[in-house]
């Protein structure tokens, strides 16, 4: 007679994903295994956000791709598909979760800004499942608050070196051509929909409402200052008396 005590452990589950830009989908492979010792793997389920994914009853959204549980193709790839997936494998010692593939919008970052002695530079660094199918750099037409963005022109000699490759897409604009606080913005699109981030120039162009809320802050911070030195003085003094 086997008991559970001499079994060693639980399925051990690594994953990893693929989008496949023209039929629009994301497939997630799961590799399930056990130890030597373990009982074998006897269910495997997907969820997302935590429930379970009925795949069988949503043949146009869900597939198990070659009949394999282990592997799932998301079809039709849209916003209303965002959230976390895992893979759930269980054997007579217990079930072991994968760890997610979350679904969503890209995600930049400012990975390297640097200024040459001809350009500036300015590299993001863009983290997207599923991958990103559009990187459109683009400049803002005045100074002005609410000011329209509009995309660069790649051919410019302006923008020589200028590249939409990810994960890591560089502006690349000559100092000469451009004016020293003029604004940019990378546009990144995936199926689930787009992000967007700022660089170079003034992040934030303030309004005359913010400045004169910022420039309040200051009077009433120097008002505060003024008050806790008069208390400070005149406890030191009464304490001298």
């Amino acid at each position: 007679m086997i008991l559970q005590s001499d079994f060693s452990a639980k399925p051990v589950i690594t994953i990893g994903h693929i989008t496949d830009l023209k039929a629009r989908s994301v497939t997630i492979i799961s590799n399930i295994t056990t130890t030597e010792n373990s009982p074998p793997v006897d269910s495997i389920h997907w969820s997302k956000n935590g429930s379970v994914i009925p795949v069988l009853e949503i043949p146009d959204k869900y597939q198990h791709l070659q009949d394999e549980k282990r592997i799932l193709c998301i079809l039709k790839i849209n916003e209303l598909d965002a959230g976390s997936y895992k893979c759930v494998a269980k054997n007579l010692v217990g079930s072991s979760e994968s760890e997610s593939v979350r679904l969503g919008l890209p995600e930049i970052s400012i990975e390297e800004e640097t200024e040459g002695e001809l350009t500036n530079n300015f590299t993001v660094k863009i983290v997207s499942i599923p991958s990103v199918f559009s990187v459109t750099w683009a400049k803002l037409v005045t100074t002005d608050p609410g000011s329209d963005y509009i995309p660069i022109d790649l051919t410019d000699p302006i923008y020589s070196g200028t590249s939409c490759s990810t994960p890591f897409p560089k502006l690349v604009v000559r100092k000469s051509e451009s004016p020293k606080q003029q604004m940019f913005k990378v546009i990144a699109e995936n199926f689930i929909g787009q992000s967007e981030a700022i660089v170079g120039g003034q992040k934030s162009i303030p309004t005359q409402q913010e400045l004169a809320l910022k420039k309040q802050g200051k009077l009433n911070l120097n008002l505060t200052r003024q008050l806790a030195y008069a208390i400070f003085d005149y406890t030191i003094y009464n304490s001298k008396n």
